[in-house]
């Protein structure tokens, strides 16, 4: 929230500033003073990769032209079955499916058995397994951030099926738990 006030109050002229509204709730507009210009910020939510910070991008429709700091824009409704957006959301819920609600194989399971128990993990380096490892938490980091992903753009209709996946993803982490016991304080 300080490094968009940063931005946008860098923007401001001398006849006007800014202030943040850093909570959800409806504003009225009686109570908006004239010579301010209002952000209503309702959520931030910082993601850090490992080793690199990452950035996110939210693509929002206004009523309006954006970026407008004098003007107050409605967002229009998010579209969840034309443009553009239901086929994003049904690539999202294949690679999920596949991913952490896995019934035909096992998938990221069967690596961990074949490669972090027994023999085969004798066979690799101390640097191989710790890379393999680590792969892994980012597999499932990423699969996490997916879930959140998706449940932003489904519907009523979505939820039974959003349920299943955070099920499987549950299930897939306490599985993946008995070779990797640090996904727990990870995840």
């Amino acid at each position: 929230m300080e490094k968009l006030n940063r931005i946008y109050e860098s923007k401001m002229d001398g006849n006007h500033t800014l202030h943040i509204i850093s909570d959800s709730r409806q504003v009225k507009a009686e109570e908006l003073q004239p010579g301010i210009c209002y952000l209503q910020i309702t959520a931030v939510n910082p993601v850090i990769g490992r080793s690199v910070e990452e950035e996110v991008w939210s693509v929002l429709q206004t009523e309006g032209s954006f970026p407008a700091l004098v003007n107050r824009l409605l967002l229009e409704e998010p579209r969840s079955s034309e443009g553009d957006q239901l086929p994003r959301l049904q690539s999202l819920q294949r690679i999920l499916q596949g991913s952490v609600a896995v019934q035909v194989n096992s998938g990221v399971l069967s690596v961990c058995t074949a490669f972090l128990s027994g023999e085969p993990a004798a066979r690799l380096s101390s640097q191989e397994l710790q890379q393999l490892i680590a792969a892994l938490l980012e597999f499932m980091a990423v699969c996490k951030r997916a879930i959140r992903v998706h449940f932003r753009l489904i519907g009523e209709e979505g939820q039974d099926f959003h349920t299943q996946l955070v099920n499987g993803f549950q299930s897939l982490t306490a599985e993946l738990s008995h070779y990797i016991p640090a996904i727990l304080a990870e995840l």
